[in-house]
């Protein structure tokens, strides 16, 4: 079982420098475009991995093409992706995130299918016999996902996890 548990979102993120943000209803050309995995909790459960910290993340995913090149990323990094929950109608989450010259970013959000990580799909043994739960901050925004965190939360309370 893993020693950390992290609930929260998996997304792409499309990320564009700009020379300069544009007027609103104007144009600006990207000098760069780079997609790669993101959001915070799958963030987190990357960087946990690879520190050796054995990791597991639950959110929850579309079942498009997207959703296979996230989960196929967070496995090579060593997290375990097996609490990750589908959903067939709603797409995977993703951020476009425009970065000017001077390090600011804009980020434009679709949260997608993370919103449904839902309590059905919770697995409370793996919660409770991991050593800690992590909650991004994105997962109390809205139900049901806003209900499993604090389910988790509570199964985490119970089982004496930090």
């Amino acid at each position: 079982m893993p020693e950390v548990i992290v609930l929260g979102d998996i997304n792409l993120d499309l990320v564009a420098r700009l020379a300069q943000y544009p007027p609103h209803g104007g144009d600006a050309l990207a000098s760069a475009l780079v997609s790669r995995g993101g959001g915070s909790a799958a963030n987190t459960a990357q960087a946990l991995a690879r520190c050796g910290i054995s990791t597991a993340l639950i959110s929850c995913l579309g079942t498009d093409e997207l959703a296979r090149g996230l989960l196929d990323e967070l496995h090579a990094t060593g997290v375990d992706v097996s609490l990750v929950q589908r959903e067939p109608i709603t797409a995977s989450g993703m951020v476009f995130v425009a970065v000017t010259p001077d390090g600011q970013r804009t980020m434009f959000t679709f949260r997608g299918a993370n919103v449904q990580t839902s309590t059905q799909g919770l697995d409370p043994g793996a919660i409770c016999d991991a050593r800690w739960l992590h909650l991004s901050g994105y997962a109390l925004l809205a139900p049901p996902q806003a209900n499993a965190a604090c389910r988790a939360l509570v199964l985490a309370h119970h089982a004496g996890l930090d």
